[in-house]
């Protein structure tokens, strides 16, 4: 699976701009350069390498061509699949500008890539175009029009860094590719094309990098090897065999007095290991790397990150990596100068903020802390510290040493030089909700120690595991039966003072919660589209109190049978839901479900749409069982419901075999595996049972004995049109039904013929008498 085609366009490495393009493809076609002073020019390395149509005017064929010539054509007419490959730097323009073409300029065109000022682009496969929006300077379209699926015979992908999937303008559904369409119509004089032609709008500007056409439907893993490969060199044709480079090089971050993070990504799964060395230390030996225990195994294309521990504060280093995947071994270094021991905070409470029942935190210093001093959290005092290791300490609290703050508001935190910010949260279950504007303490000093609540206040509530949940207005909503005390405390906005959590009594009234609907049975084999409804009438709810009824997944709601279906809808008791899911398309299952006031049904409704009918087989395929090389062998089958139908030799799709009867030539000695996929009109698939097709170089042959005559028991020498037929040994299969043969007039008599099968085999020649009984000879096949 080469490349056909890939033009580097970097002609522009020295001061002589070239008058044709070099080609990496193996037709080794060069473009000769229609160029000027204004017209397609190289760029220089200054401006980027690649190909570039300057400022040509409008109407000028600012382009790089040549023609295909019979060998190119010839291997390019009938090409159903392969990946066009295009990088660009800077390339925009002001209107349509084609970038490649292959054949004529006018439909039918073979193979055409365009691109126009909104961001579109535009390919074309033999007249088929596929619009789509791009904005990275690479794309692949990968071809594939075999594929049964429309959405599998045109792929694009973009890349910035990483493959990513890129939709055609209007979605599969909007374009049109027929299954099996081929590249037709190329000779010797047609043309292959990068750059503008002729009264062809404008021409743009920018470079053209790198242009290809590779003759397989290359994977994503591939396209992935390939676009890594062209980041790194534009200069030839990418391997898509993948091999060990650093895609991004070693480097440090997060240097503390003792430890740093080193980072390192590779194109492919491999080793990796660091040495740490004095700065400027040469590379070490391959032992010294074996017997590193810093490292691991890095992934393909993903940073790996390790932290180095147990460094010297102060001591400037040169730290080492080598990277091996088994095969190919690089190196790399990176030298850093090391901070000095400075007591320095690098987090409090592992960096997430302390929770207001939080009995204690930790501090991670950058290095041992050394003599520690009394911690203040915002001014108010915190317990003393406990070492845990060489640099965390440990600091005790309670809820009393509240230090004077909202929640979720950066407070410091102070020990001796030392400094840092952290914030409070609420105790697990508790929740926190800041008044607004609108609050009203009613009665007055009923939650505030210190006055009248005031908006500004924080409310902090338990939320007895979501059954109680709080606005900022202060008012309550119970979204599940609670009966028992609502336990709150308020967070003063001038001083940050935290009262104690006061209980209040809550009993819930009856009939507030709505009643568990009950959806009707699952649907299956459902018709695409057909829509499924049901209804149920709210009940269990006070009455005239509005409930919010929203729909969960494909189902929908209305208030309206048969219309007006949406996401939500408000419902009151004795009012009536309506339901609906509208089924997907062929196989696909969709459920759904409702929530009133956190009350959903039990089971979901789902509903299966039936899968697309298949056509029907009403005859197996038929056909020889063996044939020379060079002779046609002829296949039929019997199916009803059909719409298409793709013979495949092998497992693969034999290019223009799509009707029935299927004629093919075995090119070489063996034996083919012929079947095929059928498919209908809806989209469903049979596939036949495939039959077994032996290929031998010439008809092989068998020599009959001397027959005697069962009635006269006289030699039947000279006897002409005897007739006679031939089965496999077992007598499972027939080879041929029925021939006739001229018996020698004395000795042996051969037939030939090239169904008998390969040489060395046992079969059984039968003759058939009057009475409806057959003499068989069991003879061995011979060349």
């Amino acid at each position: 699976m080469p490349w056909k085609l890939f033009y580097p366009l970097n002609e522009a490495d020295s001061a002589i701009v070239p008058d044709t393009t070099q080609d990496l493809g193996t037709a080794g076609k060069h473009l000769t350069l229609v160029k000027d002073a204004t017209n397609m020019v190289f760029m220089s390395n200054g401006q980027g390498r690649g190909l570039n149509w300057a400022a040509a005017p409008l109407t000028t064929a600012a382009r790089a061509g040549a023609t295909l010539g019979s060998t190119l054509a010839a291997e390019l007419n009938g090409v159903t699949q392969g990946t066009f490959i295009f990088k660009r730097s800077a390339l925009t323009s002001d209107d349509w500008s084609t970038v490649f073409r292959l054949g004529a300029q006018t439909a039918p065109r073979a193979m055409e890539y365009e691109l126009s000022a909104i961001g579109l682009h535009m390919f074309r496969f033999q007249e088929c175009a596929f619009p789509f929006y791009n904005s990275t300077d690479y794309t692949a379209v990968v071809i594939n029009s075999t594929a049964v699926d429309i959405a599998d015979r045109v792929k694009i992908r973009g890349w910035n860094g990483s493959l990513a999937a890129i939709t055609p303008d209007g979605g599969y559904g909007a374009i049109t590719f027929p299954q099996n369409t081929a590249l037709t119509g190329l000779v010797d004089t047609s043309d292959i094309v990068i750059g503008n032609r002729a009264n062809q709008s404008v021409n743009a500007t920018g470079a053209i990098k790198c242009v290809g056409w590779h003759t397989a439907a290359l994977t994503d893993a591939e396209l992935t090897t390939a676009f890594t490969a062209l980041d790194t060199t534009d200069d030839a044709a990418p391997n898509l065999t993948p091999v060990l480079t650093l895609t991004a090089p070693l480097t440090l971050d997060q240097v503390v007095a003792t430890s740093l993070r080193a980072n390192v990504t590779t194109s492919v799964n491999a080793t990796v290991d660091y040495v740490v060395g004095a700065a400027a230390s040469a590379q070490p030996s391959e032992p010294t790397f074996d017997a590193s225990t810093i490292g691991g195994s890095s992934t393909a294309f993903t940073p790996f990150q390790t932290t180095i521990p147990a460094l010297t504060p102060g001591a400037s280093i040169r730290v080492h990596v080598r990277v091996t995947d088994g095969t190919t071994t690089l190196y790399d270094y990176e030298d850093v100068t090391l901070p000095a021991v400075s007591n320095v905070i690098l987090s409090v409470n592992g960096g997430t903020p302390i929770r207001y029942d939080q009995t204690s935190f930790d501090i991670t210093w950058d290095t041992a802390p050394g003599s520690l001093s009394a911690v203040t959290l915002n001014g108010v005092a915190q317990g003393a510290h406990t070492s845990i290791n060489a640099t965390t300490t440990r600091v005790a609290r309670t809820s009393a040493n509240w230090p004077a703050t909202r929640y979720n508001t950066n407070i410091p935190l102070v020990t001796g030089a030392a400094s840092g910010t952290t914030s409070m949260i609420p105790a697990t279950g508790y929740s926190v909700r800041r008044l607004g504007a609108g609050f009203v303490e009613n009665p007055p000093q009923t939650l505030d120690s210190n006055g009248n609540a005031v908006p500004g206040d924080e409310e902090v509530i338990n939320t007895q595991g979501g059954a109680v949940s709080m606005d900022d207005l202060g008012r309550l909503t119970f979204n599940a039966g609670f009966n028992g005390l609502v336990e709150w405390a308020i967070v003063d906005q001038a001083d940050g003072a935290h009262s104690a959590f006061a209980f209040y009594p809550y009993s819930a009234g009856a009939d507030i919660l709505p009643t568990v609907p009950t959806f009707p049975a699952n649907v299956t084999g459902a018709n695409p589209g057909q829509a499924v409804r049901f209804s149920y009438v709210l009940a269990g709810v006070t009455p005239a109190t509005d409930i919010p009824v929203v729909a969960a997944g494909f189902l929908q709601v209305s208030t309206t049978d048969g219309s007006g279906y949406g996401p939500s809808i408000t419902r009151q008791l004795g009012q009536t839901i309506y339901c609906e899911i509208i089924a997907g398309a062929f196989g696909e299952v969709r459920t759904g479900n409702v929530s009133m006031n956190g009350v959903t049904a039990v089971a979901p409704l789902s509903v299966t749409t039936r899968a697309a009918n298949a056509p029907a087989i009403t005859s197996p395929i038929s056909g020889p069982a063996s044939v020379t090389v060079g002779a046609p062998a002829n296949f039929t089958a019997g199916l009803t419901g059909m719409a298409a139908i793709q013979w495949r030799v092998n497992g693969v799709n034999h290019p223009g075999a799509n009707a029935i009867p299927f004629v093919y030539t075995p090119p070489a000695v063996g034996t083919y595996s012929i079947d095929y996929v059928a498919t209908g009109p809806e989209g469903g698939t049979v596939t036949g049972t495939a039959v077994s097709l032996s290929v031998i170089a010439v008809a092989n042959r068998v020599l009959l004995p001397e027959l005697r005559s069962r009635v006269t028991n006289l030699l039947r020498g000279g006897e002409q049109n005897v007739a006679c037929y031939v089965v496999s040994d077992n007598r499972a299969q027939v080879l041929i039904p029925a021939t006739t043969i001229n018996l020698a007039s004395s000795g042996t008599t051969p037939l030939v013929n090239n169904l008998l099968g390969v040489i060395g085999t046992w079969v059984r020649v039968g003759f058939p008498e009057s009475d409806g009984t057959a003499v068989e000879v069991r003879l061995q096949v011979e060349a």
